[in-house]
């Protein structure tokens, strides 16, 4: 029962941590409309927030997935688990694996649709969560593509600050 808890806790920094940077863009964003030069750190930190939806999304599909994996050690880690390709099955990582890209599309509409055309700090946004989501084609779904075929899992190496 340790384990769990102990899980809880780290988990519950990093929503903390994703709630500041929610707030924090939310803020950039109503700052920005006023104050142009604060496009760009809005745009960033949306970009930011983007990418951890994603990870929340992977977090949500391993875990619902029961799979085997290691919170980050670190809040400046912008992963929040390592995933262990050894100790989990092929329905483990696909179970992980296409939340995040559920997440990845909600993003992409989300800054496609609801971001007002008129606000300096929007056409960088919708470029960072482009390029994001070109990451997640690029690497992450020929993976799961290559699982979900029957090959192995592959090996998942995450670098996570403070483990080695």
């Amino acid at each position: 029962m340790q384990p769990d808890r102990s899980l809880k806790i780290v988990m519950s920094r990093f929503v903390a941590r994703d709630t500041f940077l929610l707030l924090l863009a939310l803020s950039l964003w109503t700052l920005s409309a006023t104050a142009p030069a604060l496009a760009v750190p809005a745009a960033v930190i949306s970009g930011l927030v983007a990418f951890e939806l994603h990870e929340w999304g992977h977090w949500l599909g391993a875990t619902k997935a029961n799979a085997v994996i290691t919170p980050a050690r670190s809040l400046l880690s912008p992963f929040l688990f390592n995933f262990d390709s050894k100790a989990n099955s092929r329905r483990q990582f696909l179970a992980m694996s296409w939340p995040g890209f559920v997440a990845t599309a909600i993003f992409l509409a989300a800054f496609q649709w609801w971001l007002p055309e008129a606000h300096p700090a929007t056409v960088m946004t919708r470029q960072i969560g482009w390029g994001l989501a070109a990451v997640t084609v690029i690497i992450e779904i020929p993976l799961a593509l290559w699982t979900l075929a029957g090959g192995r899992i592959p090996p998942v190496p995450v670098f996570l600050p403070g483990k080695r």
